[in-house]
């Protein structure tokens, strides 16, 4: 008796295993989702090397993976950063569509202010001046305009303007006044070889003893009077040469270590402008000699055909397009992107 109960105890345990291992195996086959991803690990491990899915949420092909990636890059990592930054200079619809996309709410205000920074200027004060304007006003009102832009476009610090409404009118007066004394030797065309040059004249300095202004809004205030002397220290530029500067410090030192970069890159990219311009006037001259052996039509031909990339890239112009495929990159769509960088 004892040992036939022991079998049939053995025998429900048994048959409770049984259906143990059917309820598993069912609830596999009605989860169709875990079965495939527990099938398929490799996949899994795959999608975390691309990084990227089509919109139909398929993984994407090896072509749409080489299109995406430079949106996980940072700018000077992009592998066609040279041909982008040509892009925007010669386009001016790009800067103007980074500055709506940055400032959704205030894009025309934003807009505005950046064309009347960039078209005025205090060394020709005859153009921001009313008549019944006096020098200090004048002065702190650009002051208070570029401080706005530089936020606008740039990191909002709210205790900026508060620390820059401490200095009075007279104050700011007397230091830009400096300022503008110390540039008179420079104009909006002039250049420099090096940073020290731009150090020795001392504005940056004197900017800073006003309350509230270090080096990055008082590089902002200047680079509108003289982009070819001081280059704008904004967070965007500084960051596109961090594999030399490092991370960012609003210091002196730091700012001194930027404009060296600046100067590097737009001699770079001023060399590289002259080689595309060579290069298309050879081309266009073997195209002419082609059709006429003699020559004589070739000069004509190259100086119609002549293709001008532009006026010279400067900090301004580097600056900008620096942030705007920066902004660009940060603000797109995918999809729209994907397309700025590939069309």
């Amino acid at each position: 008796m004892g040992k036939a109960s022991d079998r049939r105890g053995k025998d429900k345990q048994k048959l409770k295993r049984s259906d143990d291992d059917n309820s598993i195996s069912s609830n596999k086959r009605i989860k169709p989702d875990e079965e495939h991803t527990i099938s398929n690990k490799s996949f899994s491990t795959s999608r975390k090397l691309s990084g990227t899915r089509s919109q139909s949420g398929n993984p994407s092909t090896n072509k749409d993976a080489d299109r995406i990636p430079s949106r996980r890059l940072k700018v000077y990592q992009l592998p066609n950063i040279l041909e982008l930054l040509n892009k925007v200079a010669r386009n001016n619809d790009f800067y103007k569509r980074a500055l709506v996309l940055k400032l959704k709410n205030q894009d025309s205000e934003l807009v505005e202010l950046d064309e009347r920074l960039r078209s005025t200027s205090l060394l020709s004060s005859s153009n921001v001046k009313t008549e019944t304007d006096n020098e200090s006003e004048i002065f702190k009102r650009r002051l208070e305009d570029v401080l706005k832009w530089k936020m606008s476009r740039g990191k909002f610090r709210p205790t900026l303007p508060s620390l820059l409404a401490k200095n009075s009118k007279d104050e700011i007066g007397k230091t830009v006044s400096e300022v503008l004394v110390r540039l008179k030797g420079f104009d909006r065309d002039s250049h420099i070889e090096n940073s020290d040059e731009m150090f020795s004249t001392g504005v940056i300095d004197e900017m800073c003893k006003l309350k509230g202004i270090g080096p990055a809004t008082a590089s902002a205030f200047l680079s509108f009077e003289v982009p070819n002397i001081v280059p704008f220290f904004s967070d965007e530029a500084s960051s596109y040469f961090e594999e030399s500067l490092g991370p960012i410090k609003y210091t002196a030192k730091f700012y001194k270590k930027f404009v060296d970069c600046m100067i590097s890159e737009t001699e770079r990219l001023n060399a590289h402008e002259a080689d595309d311009e060579k290069g298309y006037r050879d081309d266009s001259k073997g195209r002419s000699d082609a059709k006429n052996p003699s020559g004589k039509e070739s000069l004509d031909a190259q100086s119609k055909g002549l293709r001008i990339i532009g006026k010279g890239w400067n900090f301004g112009r580097l600056e900008r397009c620096i942030w705007t495929i920066t902004t660009l990159k940060e603000k797109l769509s995918d999809e729209d992107w994907t397309e700025f960088c590939n069309s």
